[in-house]
């Protein structure tokens, strides 16, 4: 499992490193998910509703063009978006003039839109003729997206070395990432020519005014790979922004049960409020956080800070310290973060206002 969990949190930092922070909201912080509404509907509540009341953004449903299943008691699932045919913009959700409608009334009354991006993997196994929302062909057996174009070539399935081509083993992640998500057929974004069929689509999103994105299974993806995509993202439209500003990118980790993508996360939250950096020490639970990779991609950043991780002798708690120059803050105390799996339960997050010598 330290592999993977080391993975998975690189994957989370690495489209923090690229100063890529900043969700460019005008009205206030809160972002709604607005999951599964149609373009015209999210832009009237843009305007007659979330504009008015001070909200930030709207994070979308997935944009791209995708399979439309009918499968026994399953009609038209919410999952189905989350199975790409193209990178069209077209599904029931609207078109694509729908779509550009929205993102310009929106923004109009200062409400920024987020594309839930779909960009690890294309469909699952369906049968030949199944149909897309957009109407284009496809043939999964073969991994032939036309309208991509995508072929047998741009899929990771000469990498992956399991028995059943999928994922059988989530403390490896090699398998993570070059296997196929629950059948999904893989996306090799180690090739130039995928990441540029990918650049492209997030590029003429950002052209009509979207302000960032959510990426999903974003650890199932090597983050060398990711940060090949996000540094050659276009800059926003300057229509809506200013010069030079770049789009907001947040990432899906989904983690396996134990506490260390919960320690990460406030770990970001303390370095966002702060607007500091920390450098990982090697201590005790290396169960909690994998203190040599995380040391190494800070270090490599030029980070600068501690945290310091330990078992409280009394009762086994863990307690975090977080050293800032010159700065103090209590964050909140989180009991049972693990189960009692692995690291020790409960845990206290201090921050200390002075480096040690």
């Amino acid at each position: 499992m330290h592999q993977l969990l080391a993975s998975c949190l690189v994957s989370v930092l690495a489209a923090t490193s690229q100063a890529q922070w900043d969700p460019h909201v005008i009205n206030g912080q809160v972002i709604v998910h607005l999951f599964e509404w149609r373009w015209s509907d999210i832009a009237a509540e843009c305007e007659n509703f979330l504009g008015p009341r001070g909200y930030g953004g709207v994070q979308v449903s997935p944009v791209n063009e995708n399979v439309v299943v009918f499968q026994e008691e399953k009609s038209r699932p919410w999952w189905e978006r989350y199975q790409p045919v193209s990178y069209k913009v077209f599904t029931r959700s609207g078109d694509e003039d729908a779509f550009k409608d929205m993102v310009n009334r929106c923004n109009k009354v200062g409400v920024r839109i987020y594309v839930d991006a779909v960009i690890n993997h294309m469909t699952g196994w369906w049968p030949e003729g199944t149909g897309a929302t957009g109407g284009t062909s496809f043939d999964a057996g073969s991994e032939s997206y036309p309208g991509v174009s995508y072929s047998g070539f741009d899929f990771n399935d000469a990498n992956c070395h399991t028995a059943s081509g999928n994922i059988e083993n989530y403390g490896d992640a090699i398998q993570v990432r070059n296997c196929k998500l629950v059948g999904l057929n893989d996306l090799n974004q180690g090739k130039d020519y995928v990441r540029s069929k990918i650049r492209d689509y997030l590029n003429k999103l950002l052209s009509w005014g979207v302000a960032g994105f959510r990426i999903d299974a974003s650890k199932h993806m090597w983050p060398e790979d990711m940060k090949l995509i996000f540094n050659n993202l276009s800059d926003l439209n300057t229509e809506y922004y200013g010069p030079g500003e770049r789009p907001f990118i947040y990432q899906e980790v989904i983690d396996q049960g134990e506490c260390t993508v919960m320690m990460l996360i406030v770990i970001l939250i303390y370095i966002s409020i702060n607007q500091s950096t920390v450098l990982v020490s090697e201590e005790t639970c290396p169960k909690l956080l994998n203190f040599l990779v995380l040391k190494e991609f800070f270090n490599s950043e030029g980070i600068e800070g501690i945290i310091k991780v330990e078992r409280l002798k009394v009762n086994g708690d863990l307690k975090i310290t977080i050293a800032k120059y010159g700065q103090f803050l209590q964050l909140p105390q989180f009991t049972d973060i693990n189960g009692g799996k692995d690291c020790p339960p409960g845990g206290q997050l201090e921050a200390v206002n002075e480096l040690p010598p």
